[in-house]
């Protein structure tokens, strides 16, 4: 019975080390990926709208047209700020700079369409 008590929670450990690993490193990725979402959600409600919509990344949260969203626990970002006009253009080119513990990652805003990739 300890035997089985000791193999299974030796698994369970194992099991979150390399689990826990793999789940920290894409949730960066994860986490630019949500912020390209929420970016494209503001740039079509310009257009519907006809109205401007700022975007300004903060250190631990973002406002998304007065709306606050904070990152993740371990996730910081550099400063930036832009808006999407009427037409859904976006008003300056730039790169967005997070970081966790392990890895960095961007999210490069290109001129024109507003189109954004991450990296």
């Amino acid at each position: 019975m300890i035997e089985t008590l000791f193999v299974v929670a030796l698994c369970v450990m194992m099991y979150g080390m390399f689990v826990g690993k793999k789940a920290t490193a894409f949730s960066l990725e994860l986490f630019l990926r949500q912020m390209k979402l929420y970016c494209e959600e503001q740039q079509f409600s310009a257009m519907q709208a006809g109205q401007r919509r700022t975007i300004r990344f903060e250190n631990d949260h973002a406002l998304f047209d007065q709306e606050s969203v904070f990152y993740p626990s371990g996730i910081t970002c550099e400063p930036y700020a832009f808006a999407y006009n009427a037409a859904g253009n976006i008003s300056k080119a730039g790169t967005l700079r997070c970081a966790n513990e392990k890895e960095q990652g961007t999210l490069v805003f290109q001129l024109g369409s507003g189109r954004s990739v991450v990296r």
